[in-house]
């Protein structure tokens, strides 16, 4: 089982909607359908956005309520098509650190890498259940009646000569009434497509980040497994002694203990692994899967413990590098588009906040459970980002604890002064930033966030009063 699934599974969305158009089909008549629909689906993406957004300035400015409303709808759907507009511009890049978490991270733990790859997937199907209930709601809404008071404002803001006739999706058509005969329809049809498409949009944008930071925090995990083990002696499952020669594939070597029958059942289950003599002469020996040896090595056995425990140690340095390494590179090329989003996560929850507490009384019961249904997936997107951040400085959490519980007094000075600096290391924030660091992204951001929007929630309500 491989980190890589829920990466595949969310960029697979994206190239089955016609947004990415990287994958050769067989026949080139098929090829050429596929890039004819890749364009197709970027130029109606694009103009729904662009025809969206002068209606909502040109238009629906001259009602305040209906206005917060489509720019909440162009601010949303913005942010879901330039997040994924940031896979289509980075695919190499993205592909080839799939590609590195498929051949370079550690898979030893089973009950570790099983437990991220589930918790992949149910973030994947909750965050799917959750665009899908808003779609839904988004479009009941326009099928529920609604009072005469609102039928009013809607004939006066939009001048529909079927005003009862409500589309979820307000655009700027030029001399058309989009509630007369077939254009009614055909605005409609064209809504439902550009909805399921944010849907999509909208899982691939969510989901991105959380699936991220559950790989490296499994990795993590991993890895505060190894450091626990610095200066212990190492055994197996069974209470077999054992060396590593490679924590990240778990490749490792069994030492033969005094006493123990160097030709028992053991070594012949294991025909990979190597058997060696402890306290006399040690040999290592490397099998091909022709079980032919491939080298000898010979060392003592008091100094082959302390060079082991030596290069033990350079592993586990060796593995922390490496995903500090992986962490550095995907959040830099991730952060202009990680800064555009976490700020206007911030508009929309305002905006979602003010329509839930400001809207007039004469409101239907199903817009309000739209705003609601709005405000939920918000909040979700964004707290996830937060939460995503504190579990990252959670990852430097286990790694002290991991040090502390490791044996310091059995391990040498030279393990003992890096043991330190490892300590150290792990002592900085690894929290997500934005601005150069100036906005630290974390439970307490959220916090003053939510304030935030309140603050902006009563000064529109002085505003509007005075």
């Amino acid at each position: 089982m491989s980190f890589s699934f829920g990466f595949r599974l969310l960029y697979k969305t994206l190239e089955i909607i016609g947004f990415v158009n990287r994958v050769q089909l067989r026949y080139s008549w098929l090829n050429k359908l596929k890039t004819l629909r890749h364009m197709m689906f970027h130029i109606f993406t694009a103009a729904g956005m662009i025809s969206h957004f002068i209606s909502t300035t040109c238009v629906a400015r001259r009602y305040m309520p209906e206005f917060y409303q489509r720019l909440f709808e162009d601010i949303t759907s913005c942010v879901y098509y330039f997040d994924c507009m940031f896979y289509l511009l980075n695919y190499d890049r993205i592909h080839a650190l799939i590609k590195f978490m498929d051949t370079s991270f550690c898979y030893a733990n089973d009950k570790v890498v099983t437990t991220c790859v589930r918790r992949m997937r149910l973030l994947f199907i909750v965050v799917l259940i959750r665009n899908t209930i808003t779609m839904i709601a988004v479009v009941a809404e326009t099928q529920k009646p609604v009072s005469q008071e609102e039928i009013d404002v809607l004939a006066e803001l939009y001048q529909d000569k079927y005003p009862e006739r409500r589309v979820p999706v307000r655009y700027w058509l030029p001399f058309i009434d989009e509630s007369e005969s077939w254009y009614f329809e055909a605005i409609l049809t064209f809504a439902f497509y550009q909805f399921t498409m944010v849907a999509v949009m909208a899982n691939v944008c969510i989901c991105s980040i959380p699936m991220i930071v559950l790989v490296i925090n499994a990795q993590y995990t991993i890895l505060a497994e190894y450091v626990e083990k610095i200066g212990h002696e190492h055994r197996d499952e069974e209470g077999r002694r054992i060396r590593y020669t490679n924590i990240i594939t778990n490749e490792i070597v069994y030492v033969e203990e005094e006493g123990r029958n160097q030709g028992s059942r053991r070594y012949e289950e294991k025909p990979a692994a190597d058997i060696v003599k402890d306290n006399e002469i040690i040999y290592v020996r490397e099998l091909s899967e022709q079980n032919e040896p491939r080298k000898q090595i010979q060392v003592k056995g008091d100094m082959a413990e302390e060079e082991y425990q030596q290069d033990y140690f350079r592993q586990v340095l060796q593995f922390h590098q490496m995903m500090m390494d992986f962490q550095g590179e995907l959040l830099d090329m991730y952060h202009p588009f990680l800064t555009a989003k976490v700020l206007l996560y911030n508009l929309t929850t305002a905006l979602c906040i003010y329509q839930v507490t400001s809207n007039p009384t004469s409101f239907s019961e199903s817009r309000k459970f739209k705003v609601i249904c709005e405000l939920i997936g918000v909040a979700q997107g964004f707290y996830l980002i937060c939460f995503c951040s504190e579990r990252l400085d959670d990852c430097h959490g286990k790694l002290r604890q991991a040090v502390a519980r490791a044996d310091w007094g059995r391990s040498s000075p030279k393990i003992r002064k890096a043991l330190q600096v490892l300590l150290t290391m792990a002592q900085t924030p690894n929290h997500m930033e934005i601005l150069g660091g100036v906005l630290v992204i974390s439970n307490a951001y959220y916090q003053g966030m939510v304030q935030f929007a309140y603050s902006f929630v009563n000064f529109m309500k002085l505003k509007m009063s005075a």
